[in-house]
């Protein structure tokens, strides 16, 4: 039956059965960087040598993402930017190489720290990999402080 292969996958919970609907997150994200921390790494893929800063951002301005090889190039991270999905999110550029992959790790790590406004300045068009999570980048966020906006 359907509940005994639920048994068998699932552990048993106790308390009340959560909704099937998400949650939006109720914490109110209202920091930003306090510091700049700079790291370096390889796109995953695009087996590029890349170097992030991450800095303050401006109150408001949410997450901004500035090529420093292309100069002038800044892109919003915002649902509406979203341009590719495809093995990674990809932010601007709408096929004109201006744009930023490879932002999930990066943006999980600043929403789950409550950073709501930050500076991302990288000199090639895909993050690195790093360890392949969030928890490098949540370190570097932790190293550079928090501040509110």
């Amino acid at each position: 039956s359907r509940d005994a292969l639920q048994l068998l996958h699932f552990p048993r919970m106790r308390g009340p059965r959560p909704s099937a609907a998400p949650r939006r997150c109720r914490r109110r994200h209202a920091f930003t960087l306090a510091g700049t921390a700079d790291v370096s790494g390889v796109g995953l893929h695009s087996g590029r040598f890349v170097r992030v800063r991450l800095g303050p951002g401006f109150p408001g301005g949410g997450v901004t993402f500035v090529r420093t090889d292309l100069p002038g190039t800044r892109v919003r991270a915002s649902p509406a930017d979203v341009s590719g999905t495809e093995l990674s999110t990809e932010l601007g550029g709408g096929g004109g190489g201006g744009g930023v992959r490879t932002v999930e790790h990066l943006l999980a790590a600043l929403c789950g720290a409550g950073v709501s406004s930050c500076t991302v300045a990288l000199d090639a068009q895909e993050l690195p990999i790093l360890d392949g999570s969030s928890a490098p980048w949540l370190k570097l966020i932790r190293a550079a402080g928090f501040a509110p906006t």
